[in-house]
């Protein structure tokens, strides 16, 4: 366990126990291992993605004050380049550099990923706080559809692309 931002981060999660009626409430920790684990590479979870910047204070800018994302860490590499580890929340963080080139590019390239999916409880209110903050618009608005595995998923996604074009996908289990 440790300290950041005058939270603690915890390797389990909490469940709460609410009946109807109110009479029972209670919570229940659970460890994480035991929701899902890796049968091969042992504690292994989704730690962090980066992203190269052309404009390091826009993005932070961006993904804090419009996205709610949190510094946990920020420090200048040895190269000289800004860095900045963005808590998402959840244990999950976000990375980004300065010094990245923008580019006019929008093909897709193996090995590249090419969008970056975040799980909300409202993918509407994100998208409209995305745009608010200066993400572009992608097509329409969120769409509730069902994703045609089996069984179906119904979803709520919806696209916005960041400072750098980069695509941010807001995606709402139902």
């Amino acid at each position: 366990m440790f300290k950041s931002a005058n939270r603690q981060h915890m390797p389990f999660r909490t469940l709460t126990k609410i009946t109807v009626c109110g009479i029972l409430s209670q919570k229940i920790f659970v460890n994480r291992s035991d929701i899902m684990s890796n049968k091969i590479i042992s504690g292994c979870t989704f730690h962090h993605v980066a992203l190269q910047t052309s404009d390091f204070e826009k993005s932070l800018k961006f993904y804090t004050e419009g996205l709610g994302f949190e510094v946990f860490r920020s420090f200048t590499a040895s190269s000289g380049k800004k860095v900045a580890l963005l808590d998402i929340g959840e244990g999950s963080y976000f990375e980004i550099f300065s010094d990245g080139e923008k580019s006019s590019e929008n093909k897709v390239n193996a090995g590249n990923y090419f969008h970056l999916a975040l799980k909300v409880d409202s993918a509407a209110n994100a998208y409209k706080r995305a745009v608010e903050y200066g993400a572009e618009e992608m097509g329409k608005a969120p769409t509730e559809m069902a994703l045609p595995s089996e069984p179906p998923f119904p979803v709520v996604i919806g696209f916005v692309k960041g400072p750098d074009g980069e695509e941010i996908e807001f995606f709402q289990p139902l």
